[in-house]
């Protein structure tokens, strides 16, 4: 048995090598990923309890979300790779059935030649991602700090990596299994066969006008709410699928009974039954363009801005227990500040507002308002803050908003304590920034309600607004940290803290998407090589028909290099045009149709050029390959 598996190695090593090839892809792309969730786990954020959605990393988070998206094109991957190889091995199995091996010697055999091959493309996978963890392990070093870099647990990304390689393994033997008998041979080669049947069916102009809604839908949500952008491109995905799956056929059999058609039929009939045999594969191609150019730039777009925070802190502390603190920061480290009584105002299924009474608003603010009871006063913060929001100030009503404690915690009630609904129209708005720290913004309430609110709730704590030069700035967020850590200050909210965990946050972002999209561009064009290395048989034979019909050896390489670059320049093109439409649809929402933020337009650029050359030089190159590969006897 052992020696019939090395001898199937041995005569079918080049067709094993695409096989070997994807495994060793997908378990360092799969490593380096375990890797980088470790580091992200180590960036802990700021808990809070009277804020609990500021300052946790959200990198783990997104990293959980990324893996299943991978495992899920490894496995496409390996799936191609599987299929080609059981396609180059069908006359060996088949030969082996004839011998008189029995099926399960047959199972056994296979078992132990893919837990072989798979058990050393894992090894060498491992060992791809530890160099690559290596490399990433100096950036972060370098750019977040040495111990930053130690800290990570290779243990358990070990650990992590081997769950994922098993379940790798019984997938691609799952797979086999599926085509390891002879009516499983003959399957694969009655479906290749019935994908020469014409495509006529009338009710695909439906899907194709279904699919088209559903990418106007994806434009039309993200243009009005950018916030859903996530679910938006995955419609305009879906819609894609559908229409170029399901939508094609009536129009391809349209184009096909034209005269254009017919005067061009050698190269168009080529194309006709290439998108019939490979659809799967250019849809699949293309939707890998338009997801890694749209998460890559959501992700480096998040690290060019640096977040606006005004001022240096800002602290919340029972009310009657800030004056030992204020008085230390502006004794020890010069700090100016101001300070109010607050409440939180809830929104129903939104965030929290900071709420302060109208006297403390025009005191502090300079502001001039005058409420009535039923009134208030909203100020936006200027971050991701639209002049849209403003258009309906005067209108607009807030029903059913508690003020008290914050809603976004759990946390029970005061003894004695009442949580009563309050309906409030809006006076008027405006966007400012007074509080920074990814603090909504402020609801200015009257004197009476504002009272009556704490009283009511139970609720008395002041908020500080403090500033420090900057040389004094460490050993005040020194001060302030330790002071939320024995008690003293129920939050604390330090701009150098937050500025650190944003610094190594933005490196993580910045790698995480350079691996994650490099494989994903890595595995499509993977994907797309191992069309043509299996089909360069049929590509030869078709090179060599066109010289017999008269074609000199100029002419008919110039026909292979229009269907090779055809082939692959194609889904690029439409993945790159997608993607910058969707884009800047995003943009231009985001910034409420005012002009596109230059370094944002710029970076869009860059992403859809570099994507374009990679795909291009690509390209050149398998067409340098598939020439050799024509021109060999």
């Amino acid at each position: 048995m052992e020696k019939i598996v090395w001898k199937g190695f041995k005569h079918n090593y080049k067709n094993f090598i695409a096989f070997f090839i994807s495994i060793v892809l997908s378990v360092s792309v799969l490593f380096l990923l375990a890797y980088l969730s470790q580091a992200a786990g180590m960036v802990k954020g700021i808990e809070t309890d009277a804020l609990a959605f500021a300052y946790r990393s959200e990198l783990k988070g997104q990293i959980r979300a990324v893996i299943p998206v991978v495992i899920l094109i490894t496995v496409l991957v390996v799936g191609y790779s599987v299929q080609f190889y059981i396609q180059s091995r069908v006359k060996d199995y088949g030969m082996l059935k004839i011998l008189g091996i029995q099926r399960k010697d047959m199972r056994r055999m296979v078992v132990r030649e893919y837990v072989l091959s798979c058990g050393i493309a894992c090894g060498a996978g491992i060992i791809l991602g530890k160099i690559g963890t290596m490399l990433s392990g100096g950036v972060l070093g370098r750019m977040a700090g040495q111990s930053f870099a130690e800290g990570i647990s290779m243990k358990k990304v070990y650990i992590y990596t081997a769950i994922l390689c098993a379940g790798m393994i019984a997938g691609s033997l799952l797979a086999v299994f599926m085509a390891a008998d002879a009516k499983g041979m003959t399957g694969v080669l009655q479906r290749d066969a019935a994908k020469e049947g014409r495509i006529e069916a009338p009710q695909s102009v439906l899907y194709f006008l279904a699919g088209a809604g559903m990418i106007a839908g994806g434009f039309f949500m993200v243009d009005n709410e950018p916030m859903m952008a996530h679910i938006a491109v995955f419609l305009v995905c879906a819609g894609v699928i559908v229409c170029l799956l399901f939508g094609m056929g009536y129009i391809l059999e349209k184009f096909r009974n034209c005269a254009y058609y017919r005067r061009h039929i050698l190269s168009w009939n080529h194309v006709y039954h290439y998108w019939k045999r490979h659809r799967s594969r250019v849809v699949i191609q293309m939707l890998l363009g338009v997801l890694a150019v749209y998460f890559s730039f959501l992700m480096i777009r998040g690290t060019l801005h640096g977040r606006l925070m005004p001022n240096d802190f800002v602290c919340i502390s029972k009310a009657g227990s800030e004056e030992a603190f204020l008085g230390k920061m502006q004794s020890d480290f010069g700090a100016e500040c101001v300070w109010f009584p607050f409440v939180w105002v809830n929104e129903p299924g939104s965030d929290s507002w900071i709420g302060m009474s109208e006297t403390d608003y025009n005191r502090i603010f300079g502001g001039e308002a005058e409420l009535a009871e039923d009134e208030v006063f909203r100020v936006w913060r200027e971050e991701g803050s639209r002049e849209s929001m403003l258009d309906n100030s005067g209108t607009k009503r807030l029903e059913s908003v508690t003020l008290g404690r914050c809603t976004n915690t759990e946390w029970e009630e005061p003894e004695g304590a009442e949580s009563i609904g309050y309906d409030f129209r809006i006076q008027g708005e405006k966007i400012e920034e007074l509080l920074g720290f990814s603090l909504t913004g402020i609801v200015v309430l009257p004197d009476g309600v504002m009272k009556d609110a704490a009283d009511r709730g139970k609720f008395h704590q002041v908020l500080m607004i403090l500033n420090v030069d900057e040389e004094n700035l460490a050993g005040a967020t020194a001060f302030a940290e330790e002071q939320r850590s024995d008690g003293v200050l129920e939050e604390a909210f330090c701009r150098r803290t937050i500025e650190g965990i944003d610094r190594k946050e933005s490196v993580l972002n910045r790698l995480i998407s350079g691996i994650v999209v490099g494989a994903v561009v890595m595995l499509g064009m993977f994907v797309a090589w191992l069309v043509h290395f299996s089909e360069i048989d049929e590509k030869r034979a078709r090179h060599k028909f066109l010289c017999v019909l008269g074609m000199d050896r100029r002419q008919a390489r110039r026909v292979a290099d229009v269907e090779i670059l055809r082939s692959v320049l194609v889904p690029v093109l439409l993945a790159a045009g997608v993607s910058w439409g969707f884009c800047r649809t995003f943009l231009a929402a985001y910034y409420d149709g005012s002009d596109i933020a230059g370094a944002d337009k710029r970076l869009l650029l860059a992403i859809i050029f570099a994507y374009v050359a990679g795909e291009a030089v690509f390209c050149v190159l398998n067409q340098v390959w598939c020439k050799r590969q024509l021109e060999k006897e």
